[in-house]
C-alpha cells in the first residue's frame, strides 16, 4: 500500500485533497501538511519527517507530492530523503494527485507507478 502525503505552501494541499475526494470519493492513507504564514520552516520540516517515518514504520511505501521545486515544502522533503526511504515528486497539480490516488492500488511496479504520475502532471 502506498501512503500519500501532500505538502504545500498555504492551503493548496487541503484544496487538492478536497477536489480529489469530490471526483474520486473519500480516501484513506493520505494526509496533508501545509506551511502557513508565521509557521516555522524547521517545525514544518520536522512534522513532515515525522509523518513520513510513521508510515514507513507501518511498512508502507511513502510518496510525498509537493507544490513546487525549490520551495520550503520541497526542500523539507529533500532534507528528509537524506535519512528516510521514500519518494517525492514536485509540481503537484490536480491531474497528478488524481492519478496518484486512482492508480496506487493497481499492480504496477512502483517505478512504473511513479513514471505514470509524473506524466499525468505535465
Amino acid at each position: 500500500m502506498v501512503y500519500i502525503i501532500l505538502a504545500s505552501h498555504g492551503n493548496l494541499a487541503d484544496g487538492m485533497l478536497n477536489s480529489v475526494q469530490l471526483l474520486a470519493g473519500p480516501q484513506k492513507d493520505i494526509s496533508t501538511i501545509m506551511l502557513k504564514p508565521g509557521n516555522s520552516i524547521e517545525k514544518f520540516a520536522q512534522k513532515l519527517s515525522d509523518e513520513i517515518k510513521t508510515h514507513i514504520n507501518e511498512g508502507k511505501e511513502v510518496l510525498v507530492l509537493t507544490d513546487m521545486f525549490g520551495g520550503s515544502p520541497s526542500n523539507s522533503a529533500v532534507m528528509a530523503l537524506q535519512n528516510l526511504d521514500f519518494k517525492c515528486i514536485t509540481g503537484m497539480n490536480l491531474p497528478m494527485v488524481l492519478e496518484t490516488i486512482l492508480d496506487r492500488n493497481q499492480n504496477y511496479d512502483f517505478d512504473e507507478y511513479l513514471e505514470k504520475i509524473k506524466k499525468s502532471g505535465s
